[in-house]
């Protein structure tokens, strides 16, 4: 699994208090050494390549996503909408948890 310090850089859900609680979660951790990524749906994916993604309280469609996934050094994918589960039923670098919001996911995964 991801070690939550290498993460350089965070996808959050943009225009949302959850995705920005959740990108709080990882500030907290990483601080400036991390690029932070707001991303609505319909976005373009970033250039994640050779980088440490986290992504957070949102997720690209299963074809995004498994091209980033081949991109990046590493990526998780961590979320709570029904949405994620059935679109990334396929890829297990993923952390869902319907019971939870996002930013307690990333609290948790940052945080343990």
């Amino acid at each position: 699994m991801l070690e939550p310090s290498s993460i350089n850089t965070v996808i959050y859900h943009a225009n949302c208090n959850d995705g920005f609680g959740a990108c709080y979660s990882a500030w907290k951790l990483l601080g400036n050494r991390c690029e932070y990524i707001a991303c609505a749906h319909g976005d373009p994916a970033p250039d994640v390549t050779g980088r440490r993604v986290a992504i957070l309280d949102f997720s690209f469609n299963n074809a995004t996503t498994k091209a980033m996934i081949e991109q990046a050094e590493s990526l998780i994918v961590i979320d709570h909408h029904k949405s994620a589960v059935v679109e990334l039923h396929d890829i297990s670098n993923t952390i869902f948890d319907m019971n939870k919001s996002g930013a307690m996911l990333a609290w948790e995964f940052f945080h343990p």
